[in-house]
């Protein structure tokens, strides 16, 4: 595994940078580290599945099966984890649809999963486990209230920005204009 040691294929930019590299490596690179690794019946498997199951072996080797994430749940119903600034990479994990409704899972659920060994076929890696959501215990969250079924506690006590102390100058009018425009006040929302 010399050539993937270099990495860290937990990180999403290092691990792009890491499959870029088995990709361009030469089929005699590949056996070798398919030969050091264990890998049964390389000879045989076209270099593409053999980049994926060179590379799942070095994830598993290094921990890296275990994912986490952003749920973005899409309008078909399944969904992806997404990384660091919620965009799409090569790296996200899909979701499926009934893990969504087996955990009733919603978009923007923080979610740490097991994922599947990617087979040559696969676009993404797919989550078989999930083994917390929002850093709870997934069975805690089945039971948790919709946002929009909760009771909203409006502002009953105004809260004035403009006072006599700053009622001449520029503060006081900016305070004031906020005042007639925007009012804030104690309460929810």
């Amino acid at each position: 595994m010399n050539m993937l040691q270099d990495y860290d294929v937990t990180d999403d930019f290092e691990a792009e940078e890491a499959k870029i590299q088995l990709d361009k490596a030469h089929l005699a690179e590949l056996w070798a580290l398919a030969d050091e690794s264990d890998i049964d019946g390389y000879r045989a498997m076209a270099k593409e599945e053999l980049v994926g199951a060179i590379w799942h072996r070095h994830q598993r080797l290094v921990g890296a099966l275990e994912r986490e994430g952003v749920l973005d749940v899409l309008p078909d119903g399944f969904g992806f984890l997404r990384g660091k600034n919620y965009n799409s990479t090569p790296q996200d994990v899909y979701v499926s649809q009934q893990l969504i409704k087996q955990f009733r899972l919603r978009r923007g659920d923080w979610i740490t999963g097991e994922i599947k060994e990617q087979k040559a076929t696969d676009k993404f890696p797919a989550l078989a486990k999930i083994y917390t959501v929002n850093q709870a215990n997934p069975q805690e969250m089945l039971h948790r209230p919709r946002f929009e079924n909760l009771t909203p506690l409006f502002p009953e006590e105004r809260l004035r920005l403009e006072t006599e102390a700053n009622a001449g100058r520029q503060q006081g009018m900016t305070a004031r204009v906020i005042d007639l425009v925007a009012p804030i006040g104690k309460g929810q929302r």
